[in-house]
């Protein structure tokens, strides 16, 4: 996933061929990104890093989330959101969640798919 820019006008309805992930309840949505989802974003925008899957162009690298370690309980690593997060780095993780919930959702239906042509093979 890549962080590219930044639109200069926000915009409230879906844009044909993209995903509309928001904060606000409106009439269409592709993904509600709630204060529940946000220690799940805080975790899958750490793993994507890790993993180098999640990059952001040279005129994106402020949107960066600024997240600080806050040591390890018996729940794993833990982490605190730097006070002056804005709102460009919180979109930045709802996006992250949104794609994460999306993957899911993909290996999900891959693998019923992969046992379905399975079942066609013991079937004949």
């Amino acid at each position: 996933m890549a962080i590219i820019k930044q639109i200069e006008e926000a915009k409230y309805s879906r844009q044909e061929g993209m995903a509309f992930v928001t904060n606000l309840r409106l009439q269409a949505y592709d993904s509600l990104f709630k204060e529940e989802h946000l220690s799940d974003a805080v975790r899958s925008y750490k793993e994507m890093v890790g993993q180098g899957l999640l990059a952001f162009s040279e005129k994106a690298t402020r949107f960066t989330p600024r997240i600080e370690t806050d040591g390890i309980d018996e729940k794993g690593q833990q982490y605190r959101l730097d006070q002056n997060i804005d709102n460009a780095q919180m979109a930045v993780l709802a996006i992250v969640h949104f794609v994460d919930r999306q993957h899911a959702i993909t290996a999900t239906a891959d693998l019923s798919a992969r046992m379905a042509k399975l079942y066609d093979i013991m079937s004949f």
